[in-house]
């Protein structure tokens, strides 16, 4: 459990997003034992989850795409609340259609909540029926907000960094039709700024 809240520490220091996705499932799965390990983000524009990271998932199913609109995430976005089934075919049997991979038993979705609204869902997996402690879920439902803290922040350290390379680019444009009267020569630099 310590190293689950010192994960969460950890994730806002990562600068990109891709960073911070690689590091919370493969470290998740880690510490927790966990088959597998997803980050969905949401897209409600399209109005589906899409899978972000993943570790333990075959191959092929790195696309995934899955609707709002399925029980799973009607329950996550409705509640804001995790889902914890233990023992999925004496629970909740409908949901081994959205399952990747048939031999898992137990699943658990966390919402990762930013400013009120569900930005994603990590989700973790056991191979045998498995109830987690008060301790677990709690600190699985700690780092999952601090995972969509850390995401956020580190798109907007990306924008950030993007912005500034722009202004650097028309700075560099600027200097060279101020300082030369070779119509090429700035075009040339031009074209490769705006590259």
């Amino acid at each position: 459990l310590t190293q689950i809240v010192r994960l969460g520490t950890e994730l806002a220091t990562l600068r990109r997003e891709d960073e911070v996705l690689d590091s919370l499932v493969r470290r998740v799965a880690e510490i927790m034992n966990s088959a597998t390990c997803s980050v969905m983000l949401i897209d409600y524009e399209k109005n589906e989850a899409v899978l972000a990271a993943q570790t333990g998932i075959p191959a092929g199913a790195d696309k995934l795409h899955v609707p709002l609109s399925s029980p799973i995430f009607r329950k996550l976005l409705d509640a804001g609340e995790p889902i914890i089934l233990t023992d999925i075919d004496r629970q909740e049997p409908s949901m081994r259609q959205f399952l990747v991979r048939p031999d898992l038993k137990a699943f658990f979705a966390y919402p990762m909540v930013r400013r009120e609204n569900v930005v994603g869902v990590i989700t973790l997996s056991s191979l045998t029926p498995y109830n987690p402690s008060l301790e677990e879920i709690s600190a699985c439902r700690l780092l999952a907000e601090r995972a969509a803290a850390a995401l956020e922040n580190a798109r907007l350290f990306e924008r950030t960094e993007r912005h500034l390379q722009q202004v650097q680019a028309l700075r560099t444009i600027d200097a060279a039709i101020a300082s030369s009267f070779d119509l090429k020569a700035i075009l040339n630099i031009i074209l490769y700024q705006i590259v």
